[in-house]
């Protein structure tokens, strides 16, 4: 095997089989591999929950300590059904995760374990985040959950991140078509080599779908299937006021799919849109391509078309840039009047023939004249001011 090899192929995008990684350490150039950092675990350490260290052939070493005492030391040691993991804090945020059949685990191997590993996941995956574990042999399927009880570490051999996790249980097997069926607007099962990010009200509806059909201890089932409970400080998206709106803290939103969930369509939601035009998530355009967001009058129609990001640069480099660039191209492919692009503090409405915008509004000055105005913009329904109506 070459020097630090470059996982290619599916087998090797998850991580390999317990007792694999040291046989596939000693085929390698036989360096000791990088240390794993310990920090974001070693706080928990009195509470039992695992610190992480890396041996010489690079299997993962649980230390358990309790008062200074160590539970347990061995490479990949099966986590103690009572060593403190109950005190994970709540799932704010929720993950599928991808495996091979090569990867995949066995009823005896989550026994042997105590439900806990290592797993090829993203970098920001958080403590107490819930895992969902699709694998595309021998079932396309999403298999196991589990609870992250680690900050992720970046491995240089394998050029990956990897996090540890604990109380897998594995379920019925939830299937690419149920999938499908559940999310039909949806497309989060593309090939991914880490993880894909997952709204709290997608994560919560796998979870009352997961049926659990092994368990490798007593309170794994009810640690796994936890609910997850988003990014409280951003509020209920169902109920979030203008004024919750106004006031959010902008650092909340850590990811463009928190923007959407938390601020767009509670926006959409006040604007009163869907009273007059079908909102679709995940609209697909020509050459595979897809938008954000269209609205739809009832001929199937698109009214307009609302690009999202996380955070835009300055307006005037953005309008230099490919996020302007995608937004109005989205817009043209589907022959819409007009699109929106948005961050997390700004709405800038454009006509698909104009190069600047025909209305701007700021989250924390936002009124009710606003979203009257933003309405008509994507209902494609008379002229927007070319500048951010006073609230009202």
């Amino acid at each position: 095997m070459p020097k630090n090899p470059k996982p290619k192929a599916a087998k090797d995008v998850a991580s390999p089989k317990v007792g694999q990684t040291a046989k596939r350490r000693k085929a390698s150039s036989g360096k000791k591999p990088p240390q794993i950092p310990t920090q974001g675990c070693a706080s928990y350490a009195e509470q039992g929950i695992p610190t992480i260290d890396a041996d010489p052939m690079g299997g993962l070493w649980w230390q358990y300590t309790v008062g200074g005492t160590d539970l347990a030391v061995s490479p990949v040691s099966p986590m103690p059904a009572d060593a403190g993991i109950h005190d994970l804090p709540e799932p704010r945020s929720a993950w599928i995760v991808f495996g091979s059949d090569e990867s995949f685990l066995t009823d005896d191997d989550l026994s042997a374990f105590g439900g806990s590993g290592k797993w090829t996941a993203g970098k920001n995956v958080e403590i107490g985040d819930t895992l969902f574990f699709y694998f595309i042999a021998p079932e396309k399927a999403i298999h196991y959950v589990a609870r992250a009880c680690s900050e992720p570490w970046y491995d240089e051999s394998w050029r990956q991140w990897y996090v540890a996790y604990d109380s897998m249980v594995r379920i019925e097997p939830i299937t690419k078509a149920d999938i499908s069926t559940m999310f039909a607007e949806e497309r989060f099962l593309p090939y991914f080599s880490g993880a894909k990010y997952l709204r709290p009200d997608f994560a919560n509806r796998l979870l009352v779908r997961a049926k659990v059909a092994f368990s490798p201890f007593d309170s794994a089932r009810d640690i796994a299937l936890q609910r997850v409970v988003g990014r409280r400080e951003l509020g209920d998206p169902k109920t979030v006021s203008l004024d919750d709106l106004r006031r959010l803290d902008s650092t909340a939103f850590v990811y463009e799919e928190d923007v959407e969930y938390y601020f767009v369509e509670p926006l959409l939601r006040l604007a009163g849109v869907g009273s007059q035009a079908r909102i679709q998530r995940g609209y697909d355009l020509p050459k595979r391509k897809t938008a954000d967001y269209a609205a739809l009058d009832r001929g199937q129609k698109v009214l307009c078309i609302i690009e999202v990001k996380r955070e835009l640069s300055k307006e005037k480099e953005w309008r230099n840039g490919s996020n302007y660039g995608q937004a109005r191209d989205n817009a043209r492919a589907c022959k819409a009047p007009g699109f929106v692009l948005m961050d997390r503090d700004r709405i800038f409405c454009f006509r698909t023939v104009d190069e600047v915008p025909c209305l701007t509004l700021d989250r924390s000055s936002l009124g009710s004249d606003g979203l009257r105005a933003l309405r008509a913009h994507i209902l494609g329904q008379g002229q927007a001011s070319a500048s951010s109506p006073p609230r009202r």
